[in-house]
């Protein structure tokens, strides 16, 4: 197994050309895009993306409706494909708001009371591997929020019974045979420390390594009150149901 690419200062640029592809085998993709976007909709902006990637969510909200949305990722080569993305868009004259794209940490972002809504979508938060740099996260969110403003962001509920049965092997996340393509995950999960060590093969190659974790929603609710938010909403699936111990979610909606 030959591993190209491995997890350091710059995010997922090595799965930046697959990722299209690989989000594909995430049950929730379709649900969240459609819950962010109406989100969005409700709102009139401006608007701040941390981790935006491809642009999955901004380019599709800004092809509705004449919003702005600044877009933060540590990505280059994501960054990269989501500008051509937006320049394609715009060449063909079908996006109606504005988009732009900085590369920074998600906890280096230094706004003051600029934005209506801070959207942190699609479990990236799972990336920010202590509590402390949680709760720094919130805080310059808190600050790049305009007063009233909200910050949506959602995570999974830990499954130990998922995650063993699918520990230290290859899970399918995309698969085209035609092309000669497969994408698969393969998760080392350590249960005392709350963390997993995620590959990403492409055709049993890993393009792509990095540590993720679990948090529990009492994690995310202290730091959240910690940095001066309040509880809007708690959703236990993006179809806005409620928040409950059999939820598989937790979509969080903070209020400044």
């Amino acid at each position: 197994m030959v591993n190209i690419y491995t997890d350091s200062e710059n995010g997922y640029d090595g799965i930046a050309n697959e990722y299209e592809r690989w989000c594909t085998g995430d049950d929730n993709y379709e649900l969240s895009l459609k819950f962010y976007l109406e989100y969005l909709e409700a709102h009139n902006g401006p608007f701040l993306e941390l981790g935006i990637g491809t642009g999955r969510i901004a380019l599709e909200a800004i092809k509705l409706h004449p919003k702005h949305i600044v877009g933060v990722d540590t990505s280059a080569n994501m960054l990269k494909k989501c500008e051509e993305k937006y320049k394609k868009l715009k060449g063909y004259s079908v996006v109606v708001g504005t988009l732009q794209l900085i590369k920074q940490k998600i906890e280096n972002i230094e706004f003051c009371e600029e934005f209506e809504v801070v959207y942190l979508p699609f479990r990236t938060v799972g990336h920010i591997m202590t509590d402390t740099e949680l709760e720094q996260v919130l805080k310059k969110v808190y600050n790049a929020l305009l007063p009233g403003g909200s910050f949506v962001l959602d995570h999974y509920i830990f499954q130990k019974e998922w995650a063993e049965t699918h520990n230290d092997v290859d899970i399918p996340m995309y698969s085209d045979p035609e092309k000669g393509i497969t994408i698969t995950d393969h998760y080392l999960y350590d249960f005392e420390r709350e963390v997993m060590d995620c590959s990403i093969k492409l055709n049993e190659r890993v393009i792509q390594t990095f540590n993720f974790r679990w948090i529990h929603p009492e994690v995310i609710g202290q730091a959240a009150f910690r940095a001066g938010f309040t509880i809007d909403k708690v959703y236990g699936d993006f179809d806005k149901s409620e928040f409950s111990k059999d939820s598989f979610d937790q979509i969080w909606v903070l209020r400044k």
